[in-house]
Order: structure tokens, then C-alpha cells, then sequence
């Protein structure tokens, strides 16, 4: 019963500390979470194409991303593609995409695969300009496209 005094701010520290130590907090800021992929602008053309049809949703977390398409295999294979990504300042860096299948992925090897290029990356990488980011759009430009997407979560 001496003890009480002493455990109890001990056990209430630990506990208001708890949910903090095990949330994980987002590492790339607004950029965490998923988009879908809205308007298109191809370089070659000029001509912005509307996306949202298409069910098109890029997610972000860490250092991996993840395309997803709800209507069809947009890599030829399957509905999903998976990456890595480096973020700087104003720019976000695709390598290492790979077509994902459940149980092994496939990376794409070729500079100039026009396999992605329905959901805004030609070749096998991808380097983009950040146009715009906030908690409810993301524009992105590269020397192909130029990308815009909406924040769904």
C-alpha cells in the first residue's frame, strides 16, 4: 500500500505514452496514403484524358508504392504494381516497379516498357516534379505526363 502513491503517476505515464509509442506517424508528410489518379496530360499530345473512369489508386507509405487499378490489368498481367520510391523536396523518384502477382512479383526491366504508360509511368522508373501537394490533391509532371490525383485516405 506504500507503494501505491509511486506506481500510480508511473502507470498513468506509461499508459498516455502507449498509443504514441505505437502509432506509426506518416514518413513522407501529405504524400502518405492513397490517390486516385483523376486527369492524364500526355506530353506528346497535349490533351488532358479523364482517369477517374478507370479506378486508377496510388498509394504511398514509407518507401514503397503501390498502383492499383479496379477495371483492368493496367500492367498487362494483373491489377496491381508494386515500387520503391526516394521523395525530395519537390520530387519523387520511382525504381524497382514490378508487375504483383499474390505469390512473387516480376520486375520490369525494360527502360523503355510502355507497360505502365495507361497509369502515368513510361519505361521501367519513373521521375516526377511535384506540381502540388496537399491533403486533398497531388499534380505531378514528368517528361511524359503530367498527372493529377485526389486524396482518398
Amino acid at each position: 500500500m506504500k507503494r501505491l502513491p509511486t506506481l500510480l503517476p508511473a502507470l498513468f505515464l506509461s499508459l498516455a505514452l502507449l498509443p504514441a509509442a505505437c502509432d506509426k506517424t506518416p514518413e513522407n508528410g501529405l504524400l502518405d496514403g492513397m490517390w486516385q489518379l483523376t486527369e492524364q496530360t500526355p506530353a506528346a499530345t497535349g490533351q488532358a484524358v479523364d482517369k477517374k473512369p478507370a479506378g486508377c489508386y496510388w498509394s504511398f507509405q514509407l518507401n514503397m508504392m503501390q498502383i492499383h487499378t479496379i477495371h483492368d490489368p493496367h500492367n498487362g498481367v494483373t491489377f496491381n504494381t508494386t515500387g520503391l520510391f526516394t521523395r525530395r523536396a519537390d520530387s519523387l523518384h520511382f525504381e524497382r516497379l514490378a508487375v504483383h502477382r499474390y505469390n512473387s512479383d516480376s520486375i520490369i526491366t525494360d527502360p523503355a516498357s510502355t507497360t505502365l504508360d495507361t497509369v502515368g509511368i513510361h519505361g521501367n522508373r519513373g521521375d516526377f516534379f511535384i506540381e502540388a501537394l496537399t491533403h486533398s490533391k497531388l499534380v505531378l509532371r514528368s517528361d511524359f505526363n503530367r498527372l493529377v490525383f485526389r486524396k482518398i485516405g
